[in-house]
């Protein structure tokens, strides 16, 4: 057996090969985000295991799974798997807080890839966005933020609905001013990868010109979606962090070119294009469960309007997928007390926007358990095309009150 994760996201620390009769072993280590910038992350692993003996079982021990970022994470979870990196399956996995987690495995083939959550590589998603803006009719335009990030990559935005590019002032387009603006973000913290899956399932829809929500939508909303906020962290194997060892969703408040670039740049484009709506798409590590962080609702300006109009929208998302819930979730932040540092919270505070962090599991969602495949692909993609209907149930609100929350 050989371990390898040199390749895009790949982390792992191999500390011994054991290599007996009957069985092949491999004592592992996850290895941290950013070691030498802030507090240090410790969750993110994906690997490939090669040169392995079909007729052995092979036993992977990842030793530091008590010591991580998130140790109660491991509790239920079942590591991802994958032969062709296409198809990813669970294998049942045991923890221990003092033995770390271990999982069991007669490989079918002599090549296989280990993963937390099933990655989304930089290939997958240029592929991705190159195919959106193509779309029929011209509903999607691929375009910028006004700035790179500090491995150099660029920071991709999706104008979708006709919004005119970026690096035009549309200060004086009045056709450009009726429409709502609304802003998509995934990706601040890149080892949360249903994010991207969530995002294929949204684009799709929003893109889908028979779509009849779709259409409607479209016609009243200028749609800025950044499906990668941290392609540095992606491409590095991170969880948490930026090259710079920053994260990401607590820089809305202190964000600077040098350290934290991708909100700075984001920053720059809300204020050039106004903001009615933000969703920044988010994965939880410990809870088993799809929601909504309360988070804006603690700011400091919190008006009776937003406090409504998070409710319309959390009834309305529950009707169109009842995946979401309400009732298990973060806790209610103290009035006036949220962190301005979270995206979703300083675009409420700054703007009087409706503003939200959507949530959905690493493990299963505990309330429609599925065991044979626990939170997927596919409904990561299912829960971000739903979110249109619960859209569209707060647009009208939106262009009623737009200005006044």
């Amino acid at each position: 057996m050989k371990i390898n994760a040199k390749f895009d996201s790949g982390a792992i620390i191999v500390n011994e090969i054991v290599e007996n009769a009957d069985k092949q072993l491999a004592k592992l280590n996850i290895a941290y985000d950013a070691p030498h910038a802030g507090k240090p992350y410790l969750q993110w692993f994906h690997f490939r295991a090669y040169e392995l003996d079909t007729a052995k079982n092979c036993l992977f021990h990842i030793e530091n799974a008590g010591s991580t970022t998130y140790p109660e994470g491991w509790i239920n979870y079942n590591v991802c798997a994958s032969y062709d990196r296409k198809n990813w399956f669970r294998i049942k996995s045991t923890y221990d807080k003092n033995d770390g987690l271990k999982w069991e495995i007669q490989p079918k083939f002599s090549s296989i890839f280990f993963a937390y959550y099933p990655p989304y590589s930089q290939e997958t998603y240029l592929d991705f966005i190159s195919e959106c803006q193509m779309t029929p009719s011209n509903r999607c335009r691929l375009d910028a933020l006004p700035g790179e990030t500090l491995d150099g990559n660029t920071l991709d935005v999706l104008l979708v609905g006709n919004p005119p590019p970026l690096s035009l002032n549309s200060s004086n387009d009045n056709n450009n001013k009726k429409k709502l603006k609304f802003w998509v973000i995934a990706r601040q913290h890149p080892g949360e990868t249903q994010a991207s899956w969530w995002m294929e399932g949204f684009i799709r829809r929003l893109l889908d010109s028979s779509d009849a929500i779709a259409n409607v939508l479209l016609s009243n909303i200028d749609f800025y979606i950044v499906p990668n906020m941290n392609p540095d962290g992606s491409q590095r194997g991170y969880l948490r962090v930026n090259a710079a060892g920053k994260n990401l969703n607590r820089e809305w408040d202190k964000s600077t070119e040098d350290k934290s670039p991708e909100v700075f740049y984001c920053q720059k484009a809300i204020k050039q294009t106004g903001i009615d709506f933000l969703l920044d798409v988010h994965s939880e590590e410990e809870l088993e469960y799809v929601f909504l962080s309360k988070t804006p609702l603690g700011i400091p300006s919190i008006t009776d309007k937003q406090v409504e109009l998070y409710h319309k929208y959390c009834s309305a998302l529950m009707q169109s997928n009842p995946e979401f819930q309400t009732e298990f979730g973060y806790k209610m932040p103290e009035q006036g007390k949220s962190n301005l540092g979270v995206c979703c919270a300083w675009a409420a505070e700054t703007y009087g926007c409706l503003a939200m962090t959507q949530e959905q599991p690493f493990k299963d969602n505990c309330i429609f358990p599925e065991p044979n495949q626990e939170w997927s692909i596919a409904r990561c993609e299912k829960l971000g095309a739903s979110v249109l209907d619960a859209m569209y149930s707060v647009m009208d609100d939106l262009k009623v009150y737009r200005g006044k929350m």
